[in-house]
């Protein structure tokens, strides 16, 4: 876990509470480089939201310009495991919400 991840997680405003619940444990699972590895099923477990909603809560996020998502291999749509990095490095890491 990246405590400066989680930091950052935790100051992203105006973020609808499930896309909010997504990022925290996005964070809470990234490396020191904000990288880490979204394994569809596990954080269907850990948050007790459907697929749908996490799948939904993540497009989101990546149109926020919070994160930025790559599927891994040819049956990763199906598996819905994704490489994800968040923006809590880049220059998008001041977004609070604020402007819109």
């Amino acid at each position: 876990m990246s405590q400066a991840a989680m930091a950052w997680a935790m100051q992203r405003r105006r973020v609808t509470p499930v896309a909010k619940l997504v990022l925290l444990m996005l964070a809470d699972s990234a490396g020191h480089d904000g990288e880490g590895l979204v394994v569809m099923r596990t954080l269907c477990a850990l948050t007790e939201l459907s697929h749908g909603e996490i799948a939904d809560a993540l497009a989101v996020l990546e149109g926020l310009g919070l994160l930025c998502r790559s599927k891994l291999g040819a049956d990763a749509s199906v598996a819905g495991n994704a490489h994800y990095r968040l923006a809590c490095g880049s220059a998008r890491a001041s977004y609070d919400g604020r402007d819109g």
